[in-house]
């Protein structure tokens, strides 16, 4: 998230519309991963503090921070630190215990997918002459995923959703939504099944 929000920072007084009707556009590469994190790990029935003072990943107040909420940047920065600390403390805590960490929907990628796509969604707001959006490219047949199980799509399927974001004429400035693999937008509090209706909500 820190990355996509530097690049952003750096470039996005440089966009400037062509004539009048071409507008440029941003697509960031957003995944399930971050759906999947919101709703694995972020309880929006959960408690914002632990008995002992400690921070929790979920709360109301979180859950609107990820999902329905239009927070500041400053916003997301404040639940990623807090959030990163809670995740640190989960690792050496399962480590000592000769655990398995789990790396994907319940870690720091999920947790920066998810602050990701709500970050697109300032960023759409903060540039009102761009086209900004948040794509999941599915589930690919890379390296990263060769011993991992599953139907994968190929790289070239991937690319489609990135193609969508690009040159698609229905999408529109202000709205920074997050697209699935089925070029269909999806919510941000749960996983939506490619080929399933299109989310409408928030």
């Amino acid at each position: 998230t820190y990355g996509v929000r530097r690049v952003s920072e750096a470039f996005k007084g440089l966009l400037a519309p062509l004539g009048t009707s071409i507008l440029p556009r941003i697509v960031n590469v957003g995944g399930g991963v971050g759906c999947a994190f919101v709703a694995k790990r972020c309880n929006p029935e959960e408690k914002e503090d632990g008995d002992d003072g400690s921070a929790r990943l979920g709360g109301p107040t979180n859950y609107k921070l990820l999902t329905s909420g239009h927070p500041q940047w400053a916003e997301l920065e404040a639940y990623a630190e807090s959030a990163i600390g809670v995740l640190e403390a989960e690792k050496r805590a399962a480590e000592a215990k000769g655990e398995k960490v789990d790396a994907g929907f319940g870690w720091s990628y999920g947790l920066s997918k998810a602050l990701m796509h709500k970050y697109t969604e300032l960023l759409a707001a903060e540039c009102p002459n761009v086209i900004v959006s948040t794509v999941s490219p599915g589930y690919i047949a890379t390296n990263m995923t060769q011993d991992m199980g599953g139907n994968k799509n190929t790289p070239e399927n991937g690319s489609l959703a990135v193609t969508f974001g690009l040159f698609e004429e229905s999408l529109k400035v202000k709205e920074g939504f997050y697209y699935g693999s089925d070029l269909k937008r999806s919510p941000l509090h749960t996983l939506r099944e490619p080929g399933t209706p299109a989310f409408t909500g928030y």
